[in-house]
């Protein structure tokens, strides 16, 4: 399933009651100079980030790891571009 993409980020998951829920994979808008497609794939708990996820960023570096609404959070390990 996807959600409509605001301003070229795109969605492709699960959802309950019109929410981002269970896995799901968030892809961010690519620009130019991007080494990287930035992303995020994991979980989901009303439209936050929640348990386990893998942040791509624009550079190339990642997170594996435990994620909230904030970001890392807890027991992870991020990789270096």
């Amino acid at each position: 399933l996807r959600a409509p993409s605001r301003e070229g980020d795109s969605y492709a998951g699960e959802f309950r009651c019109g929410r981002k829920h269970a896995f799901g994979v968030y892809r961010y808008a690519v620009t130019p100079g991007d080494r990287a497609e930035p992303r995020f794939e994991g979980g989901y708990v009303s439209d936050r980030r929640s348990g386990l996820g893998i942040d791509y960023a624009r550079d190339g570096a990642h997170y594996v790891g435990e994620v909230d609404a904030q970001g890392m959070s807890g027991v992870g390990v991020h990789y270096s571009a």
